[in-house]
């Protein structure tokens, strides 16, 4: 009996001391896939207009749906942008989701180099993204467009979640219970020590 006791004040202490859990990541592997046109130059490309599509989204992104402008782009993106910058924000079936770019790396092909027909420019990154009922999310992504630098042209744009391996939200929880049973057993063995020297 006396260690049931235990156990709920420890369990009410770690539940007061622990929070609130916090939302789930998405879902390592999901993917979301924006289009629209660009106009770009080797180490810039600006969105025109700055509203893009979905065009597909795979497992939690699925929720978004495909619509048509209803993904409100960054004005232009260059190797002169201040990081960390928000790339898009997507509002569709009464969901939302963004984008945050931390890191960014700019690779111009010009027409006529290998495996390129038409002048490419390759941007991939790291960043986080959010999304409706989820947590911040670590992810990759790359967008691509080509054409000729200059002149307005498509362009596809990915978001994939990455693998995480987060410190389990139950974690803190788990140790201020420990804490607590420690020094509730603490407390009873003093108080033993002191009824016996008595």
């Amino acid at each position: 009996m006396k260690k049931t006791v235990l156990l709920a004040a420890a369990t009410a202490i770690s539940l007061s001391l622990g929070g609130v859990a916090s939302a789930a990541t998405i879902t390592a592997g999901s993917q979301l896939s924006i289009g629209g046109t660009d106009n770009f130059t080797p180490t810039s490309i600006t969105f025109t207009p700055v509203t893009a599509n979905i065009g597909g989204d795979t497992l939690d992104f699925a929720v978004m749906g495909t619509c048509t402008g209803c993904v409100t782009m960054i004005g232009s993106l260059s190797t002169l942008t201040v990081l960390p910058q928000q790339i898009f924000t997507a509002t569709n079936l009464g969901n939302t989701t963004t984008m945050v770019l931390q890191v960014a790396s700019f690779t111009f092909s010009p027409a006529g180099s290998p495996g390129h027909a038409l002048d490419a420019l390759d941007i991939t990154g790291a960043g986080y993204a959010t999304l409706t009922g989820f947590a911040n999310t670590p992810i990759i992504w790359q967008l691509t467009t080509q054409g000729t630098a200059g002149v307005v042209s498509g362009f596809t744009f990915s978001a994939t979640e990455i693998a995480q391996i987060p410190i389990p939200g139950a974690l803190p929880l788990f140790a201020s219970g420990i804490v607590g049973l420690w020094a509730l057993g603490r407390r009873r063995k003093r108080q033993q020590v002191t009824s016996a020297i008595a």
